[in-house]
């Protein structure tokens, strides 16, 4: 049967379809090649990498976890993940959108952070610090 095949001329040998696609959009590193997955992850590494080679960035570790928790805080109010009364009431209907220590607000992310009387002596005490 194998001597048959090889005789064959002209005929096209039928195969199985490719399996995997790539997307119409793909970055591409020089040195790395393209990027196949999470591209934030990459450009983050790539800037960690950037970082320890030079010398005049050393952020102390208290900055860094500082930014860390602010960058975790922005994501959450951008993407309302925060779970204010505000947005419980927008989303759901359960909860009235007033602020829940009895202020005569809505309750918003910024006005817990900025306004809200609940929260004044740790902004005072935080403010201090800076």
């Amino acid at each position: 049967m194998a001597s048959f095949a090889q005789n064959q001329r002209g005929v096209i040998p039928s195969g199985p379809l490719t399996t995997f696609l790539m997307d119409d959009y793909t970055m591409f590193a020089s040195g790395h090649g393209f990027v196949e997955h999470n591209l934030s992850s990459f450009i983050i590494s790539r800037l960690e990498d950037s970082y320890e080679l030079s010398d005049s960035f050393r952020p102390a570790r208290a900055l860094t976890l500082a930014l860390s928790f602010s960058a975790v805080v922005q994501l959450y109010t951008r993407s309302s993940q925060l779970d204010t009364a505000e947005v419980r009431h927008r989303r759901f209907r359960d909860t009235p959108p007033w602020c829940h220590f009895g202020c005569d607000a809505f309750e918003s992310v910024r006005y817990i952070f900025t306004r809200c009387p609940a929260f004044s002596a740790i902004r005072r005490a935080h403010s201090m610090q800076l």
